[in-house]
């Protein structure tokens, strides 16, 4: 059933150490089935074994790489559903961005074999013309379909490279660099150009400060009784 390479060979080592281990009640665990369900397996005891998060994720990695054709797909399936699908009782492992993007391509290419050649039931009952069917194809060719990652577009304007949507959105016609950069106003002191004899406020201003400079009272202080 499985290929006869390294993978495997991780696969039995992890099941085999996992089967003649005590874990303490602390640790989280989940079951897992050696032989999956969708290749043959059953629930009984001996198909079953328990692995942390951790290792239950790279034995689901592994099975994608130990096993080819249609039994691929629905590892990567699987693979596909460990990483999204979980209950709120389960702390599933956290994978990084890379390896999310890696499995998530494998399982559209599964899919997209599995799936060619079959009815659309979404579409079922309309007829679809040969000019709507080349719409169809050129856009699942332009987007992220089967691996293919969207090309990118570059902006008339600032001559930047983006997605498409982003282009359309944010640029060319819409580029911010086609706004006029609007000039600062300096901020000019209210008593610019004034001086004692022109401006009453001025002049109130400067007692004020010579008093505080050389320390004389404002007034006498009306003392308290």
């Amino acid at each position: 059933m499985y290929l006869q390479n390294k993978y495997t060979h991780w696969y039995n080592n992890i099941i085999s150490n996992a089967k003649i281990r005590t874990l303490p009640t602390s640790v989280y665990v989940e079951k897992h089935h050696i032989v999956p369900r969708s290749l043959g397996g059953n629930n009984s005891l001996d198909n079953l074994v328990k692995l942390t998060a951790k290792e239950h994720y790279i034995c689901h990695l592994l099975l994608t790489k130990m096993t080819i054709g249609k039994q691929k797909r629905s590892m990567c399936h699987a693979a596909w559903k460990i990483i999204n699908q979980g209950r709120s009782y389960q702390d599933r492992y956290k994978v990084s961005s890379r390896m999310y993007e890696s499995i998530k391509q494998q399982n559209a290419i599964a899919l997209s074999v599995a799936n060619t050649g079959k009815p659309n039931l979404a579409l079922q009952g309309r007829i679809i013309d040969n000019e709507h069917r080349n719409k169809i194809r050129q856009t699942l060719l332009a987007g992220n379909y089967k691996g293919i990652k969207k090309p990118k577009k570059q902006c008339d304007v600032c001559h930047g490279w983006f997605a498409g949507h982003i282009i359309t959105r944010f640029h060319n016609n819409n580029c911010k660099s086609l706004l006029s950069i609007p000039i600062p106003t300096q901020r000019v002191a209210w008593n610019k150009g004034l001086t004692k004899n022109t401006d009453e406020r001025v002049a109130k201003l400067a007692i004020r400060i010579s008093q505080t400079m050389s320390g004389a009272k404002r007034g006498q202080y009306n003392k308290h009784l």
